[in-house]
């Protein structure tokens, strides 16, 4: 059976302002121009998840650009 770890997204740093898993929700946003932009996005794992065994996990997060 597969494990899985919580993990929230986050805008800044300081892991305050969340990026959630909603559709059309807390929107980055991006000035428009002809150059390549980059936007970093934060993630905290909780500590203390239950049957987590150590291991490499990896997810995939898909980020939409409406214009």
């Amino acid at each position: 059976m597969a494990a899985y770890l919580n993990y929230s997204l986050y805008a800044d740093m300081g892991r305050t302002v969340i990026r959630d898993n909603t559709s059309g929700t807390a929107p980055l946003p991006v000035v428009a121009t002809a150059a390549q932009t980059t936007n970093t996005i934060y993630a905290r794992i909780p500590s203390a998840q239950t049957f987590v065994k150590a291991a490499v996990y990896t997810d995939n997060v898909i980020a939409t650009a409406t214009y």
